[in-house]
């Protein structure tokens, strides 16, 4: 018996789906057959639904990726995309576990930017936060008191003063314009604008956006080594990529590849790609060996985001503890060195 209606998936749980379709089909075992035994299997009700729905819908004749697309629309699109680029080269089980395998390992890396930078920044918020309810509530306690007293005051305590009264208000309303700008952008400019503008965001921006980058030529690259024709590989990898702008930027490439355009032409006059792969695109096109060059391209943005990665990761945190550091330590002398004049004064 099959499942009326099919569960609502995470993302994450349908990128687990994947995984095991990938080791099912990987095996030669028959696909719907492995999915049932897989539900057995499963950790999760919802998983366990998710799989007997899903073969289910292929004992009915519906295609993988259909029936995927079938478990709500909280599943990625571009999941449902790469299951039906993975089925058009006849080889699901070898492309799609390379394709999960370079999915954990772009993961991979990104969790251990996350990790070394969620420690700094929390910090950094919490400072940020102890230092807003300070200039709220003590600076103008503080500052009538010693108004009152006609003490002279030292520098960090006039800061403290003009962050309380003026430095802080600006950086709140700022603040406020850039979030409402990242939201107003996601909601009219859509996910490819969203993508865009990460990726020209200063110190992590290249990072998203050689990531994006790579895992367009990564899929690419799977496509066309399955003899995938060069136009429509671009347009099924286009479906399967997460970056909404890299997707965007193979759908435009397939329609000048189509027009009977080289890849490395068109890269070098839209410019969605880093520049410097070209060469290596241009190589492979005219040896014949592109599928080979697409995966050199994408290695070298690989080593590239490990280079930047482990410079965020080294340079970043040391500079957040300074700032924290000197929040502090401005904190307390704006705080103590006016007592302290007023004790020798009264004394």
């Amino acid at each position: 018996m099959n499942d009326p209606s099919p569960p609502r998936l995470t993302s994450q749980e349908a990128e687990s789906l994947v995984r095991s379709v990938a080791q099912i089909a990987g095996a030669d075992l028959p696909l719907a057959a492995g999915l049932r035994a897989a539900a057995e299997e499963a950790a999760s009700t919802r998983m366990r639904r998710a799989l007997r729905h899903i073969a289910g819908k292929i004992e009915n004749g519906s295609s993988l990726d259909q029936a995927l697309a079938a478990c709500g629309r909280r599943v990625p699109a571009y999941l449902s995309g790469f299951l039906h680029a993975a089925e058009t080269t006849g080889k699901l089980g070898v492309v799609l576990t390379e394709w999960v395998e370079n999915q954990w390992a772009a993961r991979t890396r990104w969790r251990e930017v996350v990790a070394a930078l969620a420690y700094p920044f929390i910090s950094l918020a919490l400072t940020f936060l102890l230092f807003l309810f300070l200039t709220v509530t003590v600076a103008p306690v503080f500052k009538k008191m010693l108004t009152e007293f006609q003490l002279r005051l030292p520098l960090p305590t006039k800061v403290f003063f003009w962050l309380s009264d003026v430095g802080m208000p600006l950086g709140l309303s700022g603040l406020a314009v850039v979030v409402l700008g990242l939201v107003a952008v996601r909601l009219f400019g859509g996910r490819r604008a969203y993508s865009q503008l990460m990726g020209a965001l200063p110190i992590i921006g290249k990072l998203w956006y050689w990531s994006g980058s790579a895992e367009g030529l990564r899929a690419l690259g799977l496509l066309v080594e399955n003899q995938i024709p060069l136009p429509q590989a671009l347009t099924l990898a286009a479906d399967g990529i997460s970056d909404a702008y890299t997707s965007q930027s193979c759908r435009e490439l397939g329609k000048r590849a189509e027009a009977g355009q080289p890849l490395w032409e068109a890269l070098l006059r839209t410019r969605y790609l880093p520049m410097s792969i070209i060469p290596v695109i241009r190589q492979g096109e005219q040896q014949g060996t592109l599928d080979a060059s697409l995966r050199t391209a994408a290695r070298m943005l690989e080593d590239r985001i490990r280079n930047r990665s482990a410079l965020v990761i080294q340079v970043l945190p040391p500079l957040i503890f300074v700032l924290v550091a000197l929040l502090i330590g401005m904190l307390f002398t704006a705080m103590y060195l006016p007592m302290i004049g007023l004790i020798q004064g009264l004394a």
